[in-house]
Order: structure tokens, then sequence, then C-alpha cells
């Protein structure tokens, strides 16, 4: 049974943030796979110009890509477009698997003072791993 099976059909939806207007991760409208490899290609640039802090906040859209449509398919909507906002609602789901949420607080972490993560990870993997994980049947590029 896929994780989102085991999470409620009609969940709350989000009210709007009161610190963001709508902020559109790429271009209203395109496939979630096109932004999603658009993220991905982003990150993988900007990792090897050596920006990593540009990479992990494209992982972290990416990732928020995917959240947002999985939430899409069981007919959940959040108002906020953020991707922090999106990942913090999914990894709060009840009944989520814990490699589930373990992965999506990755992309949660506060960077320390030097402008890296507490912890070792690859946010670029992490949004591919959760891809095929939340999206199982659909094809990544």
């Amino acid at each position: 049974m896929s994780v989102l099976a085991q999470v409620s059909n009609h969940l709350p939806i989000v009210s709007p943030s009161p610190f963001y207007g709508t902020i559109y991760l790429v271009e209203p409208g395109s496939s979630w796979k096109s932004r999603f490899s658009n993220e991905i290609d982003q990150a993988r640039a900007a990792r090897r110009s050596g920006n990593e802090g540009k990479a992990r906040v494209c992982a972290r859209r990416a990732a928020g890509i995917v959240v947002q449509e999985a939430l899409r398919r069981y007919g959940t909507s959040l108002t906020d477009p953020s991707a922090y906002v999106q990942l913090k609602y999914f990894h709060d789901l009840p009944r989520i698997s814990p490699d589930i949420q373990d992965v999506i607080s990755h992309f949660l972490m506060r960077i320390t003072e030097e402008g890296n993560l507490p912890i070792e990870a690859d946010l670029i993997q992490d949004a591919l791993w959760l891809a095929t994980e939340l999206l199982p049947n659909s094809s990544i590029d």
C-alpha cells in the first residue's frame, strides 16, 4: 500500500502564509515532472559551479514539487506554494513512514553558521529518492 494511501483522503487545507505573497516556483501550468527536472538540473549546475547553497535551495524546491504532486493525487491542495510549507505539512502527517519523515527533515533543517547542513546529506539525491518513493509509477528522467 502506498504511503499516501494510508493518509486520509480529506486532509485539511493550510491557510495562506502571512509572510509570503504568491510564490511561483516555476511557470504555472507546467507539469510536475518538468518543474521537478528543471529544479534538479539547476541544483546540479549550482553544485558544479561550487554554489552548494543554491544547490540546496533548488533541491528543496524539487522535493516540494514532489510532495505537492503526491498531495494533489490524493485530493489535497495547500494554498501556500512554498516548498518549505509543503514539506513541513507532509512531514507532520500521521502515518508517514519514518524513512520518508527522516529524508524530509533534511530539507527542513537550518544551516550552520558556516553555511552547511548540520548532517551529511545530499539533498539532490534525497529529492530524487523522495520522487521514487512518493510517486512510484512515475518515471523521472
